[in-house]
């Protein structure tokens, strides 16, 4: 135990790492000046954060529970292109776009057993564990999208992906909806305690 941590509650240090952080991160917003607070920045912040936002908080509960999962990213993609390609299989069928969403939800659990497999039975370690889960799963993204673009996106997946409502990305607001729901989780469910 060092002398600082005598002194200042570990919240506190916290809270105090953050503010110091926040308070850099002001002053380098305020030395680019007109640059920083531009329309276009903000814009290019709003349509950058959800999908960072979304691995970060996935990543969040998982270090929440000592772990770590490098996968993340891969596995994402790997949800993306299953998704996609059911979606674009027949674009015009609203079933297609429920069928889609359930199809992806199973690789993500699927992923998930994978690496809790590796992990809690196997006893692997979380990086190894998750590294070789990352690099499995890249080489069957590529195998399955033969590196191709998929494109013939209905509408209404365009929109959750480009529009906005009221001049702010709809990614960006389901971003937040997510942050607060799982927000609410954390503060108001066991499950907090349940991970750590």
């Amino acid at each position: 135990m060092n002398s600082l941590t005598r002194l200042i509650p570990n919240d506190r240090i916290i809270r105090l790492q953050s503010a110091i952080i926040i308070a850099v991160a002001l002053l380098f917003a305020g030395l680019l000046g007109s640059r920083f607070f531009s329309v276009g920045n903000f814009q290019s912040i709003a349509s950058q954060l959800p999908i960072l936002g979304m691995l970060a908080l996935g990543m969040g509960i998982t270090m929440l529970t000592g772990g770590i999962n490098l996968s993340i990213i891969a596995g994402a993609n790997a949800c993306s292109l299953v998704m996609a390609t059911i979606i674009v299989s027949h674009p015009d069928q609203p079933l297609f776009l429920a069928l889609a969403l359930l199809a992806g939800l199973l690789v993500a659990v699927a992923i998930g057993a994978l690496n809790g497999v590796l992990v809690a039975w196997v006893g692997v370690s979380p990086i190894l564990a998750s590294l070789g889960t990352m690099t499995l799963i890249t080489g069957l993204n590529i195998l399955l999208s033969n590196g191709a673009v998929i494109s013939g996106f209905p509408a209404v997946i365009q929109y959750f992906g480009n529009g906005s409502l009221l001049g702010i990305p709809v990614a960006l607001l389901l971003f937040l909806l997510v942050a607060v729901g799982l927000w609410l989780l954390l503060e108001h469910t066991t499950l907090a305690a349940v991970c750590t």
